[in-house]
């Protein structure tokens, strides 16, 4: 939670997640607040905290890469916004 860092306050960790695959790029994805996404050596994973209890987890969902499986994934972007009323304009694009 960085909502306290613009005052002088200090970030807090809400959630954490151990990940064996390697991980090149983490990114917050524009269009959906608190989501993010990743990705590294065969995965692309999209993530986001969800309330348990009275805590945060974080949970994640594994993309199926079909023929681009044993890809390694460099780097991220994105096309859409905050708040846009198409899901279909939301779009997240993977490199290699």
């Amino acid at each position: 939670d960085v909502s306290r860092v613009p005052g002088g306050g200090k970030a807090q960790k809400v959630a954490e997640h151990t990940f064996n695959p390697s991980l090149h790029k983490i990114a917050f994805a524009p269009f959906d607040d608190g989501h993010l996404v990743s990705c590294g050596e065969d995965n692309i994973h999209l993530w986001r905290l969800k309330k348990v209890q009275r805590r945060e987890e974080l949970r994640k969902i594994t993309l199926p890469l079909g023929a681009h499986g044993g890809e390694d994934f460099l780097d991220l972007a994105f096309e859409g916004t905050l708040g846009g009323s198409d899901p279909l304009s939301r779009k997240i694009y993977a490199s290699t």
